[in-house]
């Protein structure tokens, strides 16, 4: 007999959703065939000013009631709905927090949708119990919102130049850029992509594709806190035990979780072989030989000085550590395409790049119908335009979908950038002119 119970919980900005973003479940074949689900569920937004503190202290008693079934033989499985469509972002929940210092395992349900865990060391077996998409939060684009896209197609790249263009950040479309430069490394000689790194149980290739099994820095309140507070950013080591404090998720290999701190440590990587900074490798190995004279590495508040947006001013580019390239549209496009074209990898190479692992279908408010993870790179189908490979990126004011569409009569690399916090308005718009003729 399935005992349930209910909590109402709040997720992060004070946004919510009508779905069921939490499922404790007995592993059933272990001690006969009983199981015990416990369904946190999260209200619409009046419900929650309503009712919102008294149902937030509910969650967490559940939440310890649930911990108190833990032994050997069960592990319990979180999944969370996406609220902002903003780096991947997090619930800020008092079951959320009740979570980790129980460290139950968890996985998240991320902007790439749902995605079915393997077996772990955790004892028990992880068993999905239900599929959920996040909903769209933010309501439609609104009418003043901005939206700067630029598309390039055919075998050469366009040669306009970007002075004068709005420059805008490329938050996690830095991710490709990491990968990129790894495998430029890789086809040296100097890395391989499946040997296990020193003194770490995983491979470059799991550091690039989220199957390495490392928490998110994103996921520790304090800082989410901070980062709201517009303070300093930490020391990366600090960042890296705090974040590691939580534990592995799973087995390398054996699940996937969207991890900025595994990107970190991808970078950190890339300079220490390569025996030059980040932001030197991204200029030798991709913008000068391509010509892209606005893309630069912001690591201060000045360097968003130049930024689009004036949400800007409020915010230091360190709280990305792996990185937050900025740039304009066209050499975001150009960029891509040119991986795409030939320009950046070889055959070979470029191959094992998009090797990608399945993660689900469509995600509703999203133009995405199935979605998955290669090395750098978000890749899945929207619709009629089919294949869509590249990668989406959110920050505290402005979001971008730059995407390459392999599908189309003549193939089409698109960037589109906009403010707000909803990636879906970006990649829409990235789609939307993807498909115009």
């Amino acid at each position: 007999m399935h005992q349930q119970k209910e909590a109402r919980v709040l997720l992060s900005g004070g946004q919510s959703a009508l779905v069921s973003p939490v499922v404790y479940r007995r592993s059933s074949g272990l001690h006969g065939s009983s199981n015990s689900h416990i369904d946190i569920r999260v209200p619409d937004q009046e419900a929650w000013n309503k009712q919102g503190q008294r149902c937030c202290r509910s969650a967490a008693e559940i939440a310890g009631t649930a911990s108190e079934h833990r032994s050997q033989t069960v592990t319990f499985c979180l999944y969370t709905a996406i609220v902002r469509w903003t780096c991947f972002e997090w619930p800020q929940s008092a079951v959320f927090d009740a979570l980790h210092k129980r460290r139950l395992a968890w996985w998240p349900v991320t902007a790439m949708g749902s995605h079915q865990p393997k077996p772990t060391s955790a004892g028990g077996r992880i068993e999905p119990i239900v599929a959920i998409a996040p909903k769209r939060l933010l309501g439609p684009m609104n009418k003043n919102q901005e939206i700067f896209s630029h598309r390039e197609t055919g075998p050469n790249l366009s040669v306009q130049r970007s002075s004068g263009a709005e420059v805008f950040p490329y938050w996690s479309f830095t991710k490709t850029v990491v990968a990129i430069c790894a495998l430029k490394i890789v086809e040296l000689g100097k890395l391989d992509l499946d040997e296990h790194l020193a003194d770490h149980d995983f491979s470059l290739r799991q550091l690039l594709n989220h199957t390495a099994g490392l928490p998110d820095y994103y996921s520790l309140p304090g800082y989410r806190k901070a980062v709201a507070n517009d303070e300093e950013p930490w020391p990366a080591e600090h960042l890296f035990n705090a974040t590691m404090a939580q534990g592995s998720l799973f087995t390398p290999g054996e699940g996937w979780a969207y991890s900025n701190l595994g990107y970190m440590l991808a970078r950190d990587l890339i300079e220490d072989v390569a025996g030059s900074s980040f932001s030197n490798l991204v200029s030798e190995m991709i913008c000068d030989p391509l010509g892209l004279d606005s893309i630069e590495l912001a690591t201060a508040r000045k360097h968003l000085s130049r930024v689009h947006w004036d949400g800007a001013k409020r915010y230091h580019p360190g709280w990305v550590y792996h990185g937050c390239l900025t740039g304009t549209a066209a050499d975001a496009a150009r960029l891509l395409h040119a991986l795409f074209t030939g320009r950046l990898l070889n055959a070979v190479t470029l191959e094992q790049m998009l090797i990608r692992h399945p993660l689900g279908g469509a995600i509703e408010g999203r133009p995405w119908t199935k979605c998955g993870y290669a090395s750098g790179l978000m890749s899945g189908r929207c619709g009629r335009v089919g294949r869509t490979v590249g990668h989406s990126g959110g920050g505290p004011f402005s979001v971008n979908a730059v995407y390459h569409f392999p599908d189309l009569k003549e193939p089409v690399t698109v960037a589109s950038f906009s403010d707000g916090r909803n990636e879906g308005v970006a990649e829409f718009a990235a789609v939307e002119c993807a498909g115009q003729n």
